[in-house]
């Protein structure tokens, strides 16, 4: 079954602070270690095999990189998750820590939903893994077409790229990996959206502050899509003053205007051709990879983000698009594996579309990833309570989405597994549950015919002793096969109560019971085995030898003590050497302790399982359960059983079981 323990968890940082909030986060649920440097790290991995490992980058001396490395060069410790924690706006970017092989990356300053909600995945995702045994390499290379941009970028050294005011070209080619596909879309870009100066300026002036930031927004998003930073710089600040309600200063239109200007210009040198613009600016069609695994539904309003998923994404999904929430709502009936969803769009916002995914039973399993440029951890926030499963910050890069893509489709398959797992193992235990009611019937059936010759053989002795008037060592052994046959019949009895304690169906009634009585009435019937092996037995109370008529009552049934007592007495004989000695001793406390000890030595392959049913050793026709159905028995009348290996040449059975009170 799937592990129900808590997930260890190992916290990597040298700020006190930030382990601080961490712990308080996570304690409730996991259990946590923690080191404040790279070396404690390493050592704390290896001991304590976390199943997860929070690590922070920027520390004194080996920094997280460094630690990520030796952790999955390491074969005990390289198939624990990491999750590298790291500044917002740091320079550390989350594209370089899912290369280093971080399953998920956290931005600080954290917030204590969104840290949940990410761990909660991954230490799902670790159990889903080792139960299915579909633990998988990390994802530590880049993709085919994250490989090919870079070996573009590397191969164009030395030479022109277009000079186009505002636009980074070169890191935007490593983006999108094909120069003709990244220079269309710039193309598209401001064919679209060269007019919004003007409406921009348009819807201030009337008024419309949602229209206004709804504007502001997309063409943040689009320009950081396209690597044209100075204008998604002038568009973040706008959007930030208008949803602050601030004045709007005139030196940010005109930076917006001068930004979408320098554009315009620049589209001339890309010389694209007006029909493959237009042919371009259309929807991206569904791709034709039929025969790829999963299909992805990618939600957007902005052509130039979908055209940038379909780059990096086309060649391992089978894609279909959608520019609305309407829209997203009629696809989702292809039955698509995950969701990508953009926040900001006109109409149905993304919040509301998951909200409607989640509360539909036919799409509410369908994992849905936000991808947004809002950076407002608020906004994050919200989309973990609306249902999302993870937040993707625009502009995308491509060894970002690939990995979230890939942890939440693993994710989502190990789950379809378990799940069909649990189909097979509740038919099973359905399956058990009849035989095992077989069973049972057959057993009361077994049980009540055999008490049919019994009766007769528990009879036969007192018509015999009357008829045949037998002399004193005839009539011991006719007392013996009727007192054999009673004790047979108790058994059968008790086989069904063995049953019941099992269940905790046994309903006890606690009587006083003399052990005196019942040792001695078990050692009379195990007088042949103490002739055999030539064995002295010793009873003592309190240190000191019985004397007399003593009692030592204790608080339970007497054939539940007999039949206990039988089998652990029986137990010390056999296993005794021959001509040794079986101490049983008695003490009282706050409970009765009895001790059981000889000098044998239980084998050590049975020494931590001799307790448990059907377990034996060195015994040609033991059943393994007189052990087992004293346990039962002990704990029944609520005391308890353990053994004890501590003397070496001996062993000790310990029980403990309610005095009489008074």
């Amino acid at each position: 079954m799937l592990s129900m323990e808590k997930g260890r968890i190992l916290i990597v940082d040298d700020i006190r602070i930030n382990v601080k909030f961490l712990v308080q986060s996570l304690k409730p649920d996991y259990e946590l270690f923690v080191a404040d440097n790279g070396l404690r790290a390493l050592e704390l991995a290896a001991l304590e095999r976390p199943d997860l490992v929070l690590l922070d980058i920027m520390m004194p001396g080996m920094d997280g990189y460094e630690v990520c490395r030796r952790l999955q060069a390491d074969e005990k410790t390289q198939n624990i998750g990491i999750l590298f924690m790291t500044a917002k706006d740091g320079d550390h970017d989350e594209a370089k820590c899912f290369e280093a092989g971080a399953v998920d990356v956290i931005t600080k300053p954290y917030h204590n939903a969104v840290v949940r909600a990410k761990v909660k995945n991954h230490i799902e995702l670790k159990r889903y893994r080792d139960f299915t045994v579909l633990e998988q390499k990390k994802y530590t290379e880049k993709s085919k077409k994250f490989k090919q941009a870079s070996e573009i970028a590397t191969s164009l050294e030395g030479v022109e790229f277009p000079d186009i005011p505002g636009i980074a070209f070169r890191d935007g080619l490593q983006q999108w990996g094909d120069l003709e596909v990244y220079k269309m879309a710039i193309a598209d870009f401001i064919h679209d959206h060269a007019a919004d100066g003007t409406a921009i300026r348009l819807a201030i002036l009337a008024g419309h502050r949602d229209k206004t930031v709804a504007m502001t927004h997309a063409l943040k998003g689009g320009a950081g899509t396209i690597r044209a930073l100075e204008l998604a710089k002038a568009a973040a600040t706008l959007e930030r003053a208008l949803l602050n309600n601030e004045t709007i200063p005139e030196s940010l239109l005109q930076a917006l205007d001068t930004s979408l200007l320098m554009l315009a210009h620049g589209e001339k040198l890309l010389r694209v051709e007006k029909n493959q613009t237009h042919q371009q600016r259309q929807l991206p069609p569904p791709t034709e990879h039929r025969s790829a695994q999963y299909k992805l539904l990618v939600v957007d309003d902005e052509s130039v983000n979908l055209k940038l998923l379909r780059e990096i994404l086309h060649d391992e999904y089978e894609l279909i698009f959608a520019k609305s929430g309407q829209e997203m709502l009629q696809h989702v009936l292809d039955g698509p594996d995950l969701i990508l969803l953009d926040i900001m769009m006109p109409g149905m916002d993304g919040y509301e579309c998951c909200i409607q995914l989640k509360a539909n039973p036919e799409t509410r399993d369908i994992p849905v990833i936000f991808i947004s440029s809002m950076t407002d951890v608020m906004e994050e926030v919200r989309g973990f309570a609306s249902g999302a499963i993870d937040y993707i910050s625009k502009p995308v890069k491509a060894a970002v989405v690939r990995a979230r893509i890939k942890t939440h489709l693993t994710l989502k398959e190990s789950l379809k597994t378990i799940v069909h797992q649990n189909l097979e193992i509740k038919k099973k235990n359905e399956e058990l549950l009849e035989a095992n009611r077989i069973r049972e019937d057959i057993d009361q059936i077994v049980r009540h015919d055999l008490k049919g010759p019994l009766n007769f053989i528990i009879g036969a002795p007192s018509l015999l002793i009357e008829d045949l008037h037998p002399g004193s060592d005839q009539l011991k052994l006719f007392r013996e096969i009727e007192a054999s046959g009673f004790r047979m019949l108790a058994m059968i009895n008790r086989s069904h109560d063995l049953y019941k304690m099992e269940r905790g169906l046994y309903k006890l009634n606690p009587i006083p019971v003399d052990m005196i009585a019942v040792i001695n009435r078990v050692t009379n019937e195990l007088q042949s085995i103490l002739a055999q092996k030539g064995l002295t037995l010793t009873i003592s109370i309190d240190n000191r030898r019985i004397q007399g008529d003593e009692t030592f009552f204790i608080l339970g049934e007497e054939l539940l003590c007999h039949a206990m007592f039988s089998n652990i007495i029986k137990n010390a004989m056999e296993a005794s050497p021959e001509k040794e000695s079986v101490e049983i001793f008695l003490r009282r406390s706050d409970q009765a302790h009895i001790g059981i000890t000889n000098k044998g030595e239980i084998p050590p392959e049975i020494r931590e399982t001799f307790f448990h049913k059907y377990v034996t050793a060195g015994k040609s026709h033991g059943t393994g359960l007189g052990t087992y159905s004293a346990q039962l028995s002990a704990k029944t009348m609520a005391g308890d059983i353990r053994v004890d290996f501590s003397q070496e040449g001996k062993t000790t059975i310990a029980i403990c079981l309610p005095l009489k009170k008074g």
